[in-house]
Parts: structure tokens; sequence; C-alpha cells
């Protein structure tokens, strides 16, 4: 292996990727070859999946990827140490 992970452009994370890779999820085949994938850059002010930063942060959560490119840590923070306290132990949180 010549990387232990990736740094994808939210744009790879899309059901249109998916569609076009004939139902594999990027981050789903990722985890299958063992790399870690850290999607860049989540921004509070430009939103991609969702209405609202919060949501947009859980989405990521959801999404299982392993870590976070973030211009906006303050958010970023608050909404995964929530998320770490609750009880659905994502393996970021382990």
């Amino acid at each position: 292996m010549y990387g232990a992970g990736v740094g994808p452009d939210k744009k790879f994370l899309t059901e249109e990727w998916t569609k076009i890779n004939n139902g594999a999820s990027f981050i789903g085949e990722c985890h299958k070859r063992g790399m870690y994938v850290h999607p860049w850059v989540l921004r509070n002010d430009e939103l991609y999946f969702t209405e609202n930063a919060i949501d947009e942060n859980i989405w990521y959560i959801n999404a299982q990827v392993d870590g976070l490119f973030t211009e906006f840590p303050e958010t970023t923070f608050a909404v995964f140490e929530q998320y770490a306290q609750s009880k659905q132990g994502h393996k970021m949180f382990k």
C-alpha cells in the first residue's frame, strides 16, 4: 500500500458519484481497501449536503468518514463532542 488514507473533495461522496460507479460508495470502497477517508473542506458558509452547519457535520459522521478537514473547528468540535457523548459509538470516537 502506498497510502493510509485519502482526502477527497466532497463531490466524491455524492449519490451521483455512487450511481456513476455502479452503486459503490467512495467511502465504502476506500474502507474495503483499508484506507481512511478525510474529506475536505467542511465550512459553515458553504454547505454541500444540508441546509445548516450542524446538520452538515452530522451528515459526515453518518457517512462514516474517519476524519475531516474543516475551516470552522469550533462548530465541528462542538458537534463531534456531543455526538461522542451520545451512545452511538462511531469508530471515530473510540
